[in-house]
């Protein structure tokens, strides 16, 4: 679904009554509307892409290059207003796309890391080496594509399909991609127009202040935003995000890498945070603080509510089918032998020894988890140790649990396994 540019309270809106009748056409049709972001292991995902762009009161698009980016001033100062909001504040952007469905898709199979950077493209990435470097720049032409006559060419957008990158300059706007499909996108552009007021601010204070001591708007407004790309060109990068390279580099830059929602939500209320939200009238500290409460628990009640659905399955569907299949096996050997001991049944064997290891695996898998969520209860009346188990123990277990049931999933027969398997969903 891709809807056409609005402003952004409109765009929200539509978004969330999008997703509303989503799920009513579907109930209408007896079918459910899946708005999790990874509910399938090894597809792809579900997410959405928030393209972002910051505009005038009369429609000029300041993020707009233009036809020579090097010389669209309004351009250099608000790009380099935004290169340096993603650097300060990643974990801003990281807080905005923390939910428990977004941690088992960040990464991977076209979705972007969890470590925040930008995305400019090779012409812009030319053109801010060039420039912060101190040597002129010349933007390269417009290119078109050619399709036939009577039809005129068509411009070439200069957009990227680097799917790793989280934050993309997509020609004229940025696109924040890791956005969770489940997700309100109020919580994102609220988080990215506050981290873009606060650079925007920082920016205009510096151009002020260098104008008491003389100089042309234009010249110091020129030389505060390459000063100010040139100091954070750290977040730039337009490579492999999936890689472990990226990894290493990050790592060595001093880019953050909040791997999973628990650990990014735990920054939301930090001091810096906490000054930058209230210098702007969004939120006072009390208010950061119950937002991080709020989304603490509301991880600890999806991973506890998914936790005993997985129980709930395990007990009443996969493990009757599995231990059905494992005596059918069992019986074909015993009445196998009983016709002629001389008949091999060495390989029915082992495919017997292989379904009682992993029904064994389930059963012990099972009751780890049974004993985190009970466990998890002890947490209770602390969000913060609470969401921790639940990140470290809890769905750690969930997650060997799933291992053994896929596992058995793709040896069990068919018409003792209850429920749809991946083979008929997909």
């Amino acid at each position: 679904m891709s809807p056409i540019f609005e402003s952004a309270n409109l765009a929200i809106d539509h978004n969330n009554i999008s997703m509303e009748l989503m799920k009513e056409i579907a109930t209408n049709h007896n079918l459910a509307c899946l708005l999790h972001e990874k509910p399938f292991a090894g597809v792809n995902g579900s997410g959405k892409h928030n393209n972002w762009s910051l505009s005038t009161d009369y429609g000029k698009n300041l993020l707009d290059p233009g036809k020579t980016p090097e010389n669209n001033l309004h351009f250099l100062v608000f790009l380099a207003a935004t290169i340096r909001a993603v650097d300060v504040h990643a974990d801003v952007l990281r807080v905005a796309i923390a939910t428990p469905g977004n941690d088992f898709r960040l990464g991977a199979n076209e979705a972007p890391p969890a470590i925040i950077s930008i995305f400019l493209g090779d012409d812009l990435n030319q053109m801010v080496q060039a420039l912060t470097d101190g040597k002129s720049h010349t933007s390269p032409k417009q290119s078109y594509i050619n399709v036939a006559n009577p039809i005129s060419p068509i411009k070439k957008d200069n957009e990227d399909r680097n799917r790793t990158s989280p934050f993309a300059f997509t020609g004229n706007k940025f696109e924040f991609r890791a956005v969770g499909s489940s997700q309100n996108v109020g919580v994102s552009c609220t988080h990215l127009n506050a981290i873009a007021a606060d650079s925007i601010r920082h920016l205009a204070n510096e151009i002020q202040e260098r104008l008491k001591k003389g100089g042309t708007p234009e010249k110091v407004a020129r030389e505060v935003a390459l000063e100010t790309i040139k100091k954070h060109k750290r977040i730039l990068f337009d490579g492999n995000g999936y890689s472990q390279e990226w990894l290493q580099e990050a790592n060595r830059r001093g880019l953050q890498n909040l791997r999973e929602s628990v650990s990014a939500i735990e920054t939301l209320d930090s001091p810096k945070n906490i000054e930058m939200f209230r210098s702007l009238n969004i939120y006072n500290a009390g208010e950061l603080k119950a937002r991080k409460h709020i989304l603490l628990e509301f991880y600890s009640k999806t991973i506890n509510v998914e936790g005993q659905a997985a129980l709930n399955l395990v007990n009443t569907h996969v493990l009757p089918a599995a231990l059905k299949h494992q005596q059918i096996i069992a019986n074909t050997i015993v009445t196998t032998r009983s016709v002629s001991p001389k008949l091999d049944v060495g390989l029915q064997e082992q495919g017997l020894g292989k379904v009682s290891e992993l029904v064994n695996g389930l059963l012990k898998s099972s009751k780890e988890l049974e004993t985190a969520l009970e466990k998890a209860k002890e947490k209770h009346g602390d969000v913060v140790a609470q969401a921790r188990f639940y990140r470290d123990q809890v769905k750690t277990s969930l997650e060997t649990v799933r291992r053994f049931s896929d596992s058995l999933e793709e040896i069990v027969a068919d018409d003792l396994w209850s429920i749809p398997k991946y083979s008929e969903i997909l």
